[in-house]
């Protein structure tokens, strides 16, 4: 998209755009150290330091110079000798020095890559000098090198415009004797230490796509704090043409990390105050008060204890949390700063381009939305509105819509309405992936699909009825697979209510079994034999298997739509349900293709 206009203008373009970027983040000075910005000679040096000394003085123009003696004395020499020179010899010896570097053991196998890199870490620097060298008095710009970042470096950090710089170090410094490929890591250690907030490391050994891979890496492996720093691939400062707005992007993000661990501090601070007034408010109610509020209300309602335990912690904690946030007035300023950050203004977001899907953000909405089906099966969490099925035979996913009411086990076992039968059937509601048209016929599953988090569709016109006690072998599983073996307890996670429904499921399901099995003795032949094991629904094709003391069904729960959507949904089916009929229409033409 920006490739459009001339270099000239993108650059003005973005020396503007980076301008109010870093306005808005409140950065008014940007310190990028690299030993491109050392005097050839100094480089020329270092890598002489890290060389053979035989090798050192094969070097053009460096024959005469002994690499034996002290690094003072041979050091001294190389600077007069380079004094001397003209630019082309300077060049041709740096050149020279840059491939001694690779024989010597340098950062590569390959013979050119050392040269590659080197004339990449030029137009990385010449980048950088473009887009952040000229963009006004608004943010000053500083470039170092390794060495005089070591000189310079602790008055850096100590001078007032320390908490509003940006800083950037290169990964290694081949070039100025720093010894090691992770130097840079080391500077933003030294950095932090000396209270840096905004650092990057800029490098050529991680790809765009493996930036936020490597900073996570790296602050677990060097002992960083991750939340004061990002890493930033050089490709995208080297490539032709260099990706400038990728770069402010990141930019950015170095800017975010540090507000938004600020931000999570405080929180983090204030949950934990709240906490413990939640559990001294709990801790305050008398015994006949908890009995009443947890106990006798889900015995009564057919509801896990440890649930409505849950459930009023929160509302006590949740309570606790909210009037200490508002009345926290650091958090607000807190928060004010990092929106500031995080609110770019509408032509710096514009040019950055749209961000990409976050998996995390995606993660985090179907943790809201559903019920993992690992976490509703291991417990053994009662049937409720918005379970969906997935029946084996054509691997189709169904939902539940009813009336949640009418759906919870009371202290008897039993259901509303039930009388010790167990013939009561639930509508289930066909899924379907896809964006499909019909209107009111069709109910949205936001983020669905686990991978792409596309939406699904609950079809309202291909609705089936299931025997609830069917489904009701769900829950006994861990699995969540319909199943029962009737000569087996149940499963001591059941609450009580659906401890009675176990037993009525097992007398329920043997009473069949012995009426299939006293069949097939008569000879009556399997498909009418299998007749007396209950089917699951008239017009759904869920197979059925009896094997030994157990019956099994080929359906099983996969996970929950959770309130409200699950709710919302249940109101749209009742809706499209109770649409009006009208008689046809005589006005609109005939469609020979519809007949």
């Amino acid at each position: 998209m920006q490739w459009g206009y001339s270099v000239a203008v993108l650059l003005d373009r973005v020396r503007s755009d980076a301008a109010t970027l870093l306005e808005s983040v409140d950065v008014s000075r940007v310190v990028v150290v690299d030993d491109e910005y050392a005097d050839g000679v100094e480089r020329l040096i270092g890598i002489c330091s890290v060389a053979k000394n035989s090798e050192a003085a094969e070097l053009p123009n460096l024959a005469r110079i002994e690499f034996g003696a002290p690094y003072q004395i041979w050091s001294a020499h190389v600077r007069s000798a380079w004094e001397v020179m003209d630019r082309e010899a300077q060049r041709e010896l740096l050149s020279a020095a840059f491939r001694l570097e690779q024989g010597s053991g340098g950062s590569s196998d390959d013979p050119e890559l050392l040269e590659t890199e080197h004339a990449g870490d030029d137009l990385a620097a010449d980048s950088l000098q473009q887009v952040l060298g000229s963009i006004g008095e608004s943010c000053e710009f500083v470039t170092l090198s390794l060495s005089a970042w070591e000189d310079k470096g602790a008055t850096i950090l100590a001078d007032n415009k320390a908490p509003k710089t940006l800083f950037f170090f290169d990964r290694r410094y081949g070039d100025e004797r720093a010894g090691t490929d992770e130097k840079g890591i080391e500077l933003i250690r030294q950095a932090q230490a000396g209270g840096a907030r905004y650092c990057g490391l800029i490098t050529h050994t991680v790809p765009v796509d493996g930036e936020y891979e490597a900073w996570r890496s790296m602050a677990g492996e060097h002992g960083l704090e991750r939340n004061g720093f990002v890493v930033v691939s050089k490709s995208r400062l080297n490539s032709e043409p260099p990706d400038y707005y990728g770069f402010l992007a990141m930019m950015r993000v170095t800017a975010l990390a540090a507000r938004y661990a600020e931000v999570r501090t405080m929180a983090w601070n204030i949950f934990e105050q709240s906490l413990d007034e939640a559990k001294s408010a709990m801790e305050d109610l008398s015994v006949v008060d908890f009995d009443r509020i947890v106990f006798a209300s889900s015995r009564r309602e057919g509801v896990w204890e440890a649930d409505t335990l849950f459930r009023v912690f929160g509302i006590l904690m949740r309570r606790a949390a909210a009037r200490q946030l508002h009345a926290d007035e650091a958090v607000s300023r807190a928060v004010a700063k990092a929106r500031r950050v995080s609110a770019m203004p509408d032509e710096v977001a514009g040019a950055l381009g749209k961000q990409g899907q976050s998996a995390a953000a995606l993660r985090m909405q179907r943790y809201e939305i559903y019920d993992a089906c690992d976490e509703l099966n291991a417990r053994h969490a009662p049937l409720g509105l918005g379970d969906i099925f997935r029946v084996e035979a054509e691997g189709s996913d169904y939902i539940l819509l009813a009336q949640p009411c009418d759906l919870v086990v009371r202290s008897r076992g039993l259901r509303n309405r039930e009388k010790n039968r167990l013939g009561r059937t639930v509508a289930v509601v066909e899924i379907a992936p896809g964006d499909p048209k019909g209107g009111a016929v069709w109910g949205e599953l936001p983020f669905y699909e686990d991978e792409t988090a596309d939406s699904a569709y609950a079809n309202y016109g291909s609705t089936h009825q299931v025997l609830l006690a069917v489904l009701d072998l769900c829950v006994l599983q861990a699995s969540g697979r319909a199943a029962i073996d009737v000569e087996t307890e149940c499963p001591d996670l059941l609450i009580e209510g659906w401890k009675k429904r176990a037993r009525k499921l097992r007398n329920h399901f043997r009473k069949a079994l012995k009426l299939n099995r006293h069949l097939a003795e008569v000879e009556v032949g399997s498909e009418a034999a299998s007749l007396a094991l209950p089917e699951a629904s008239s017009t759904l094709r869920i197979g059925k298997a009896e094997s030994g003391d157990g019956v099994s069904y080929g359906i099983r729960r996969v996970m929950r739509l959770r309130q409200p959507w699950s709710g919302a949904l249940l109101t749209e089916f009742a809706q499209y349900q109770a649409r009006a009929a009208f008689e046809h229409d005589f006005g609109y033409p005939v469609d020979p293709t519809l007949e």
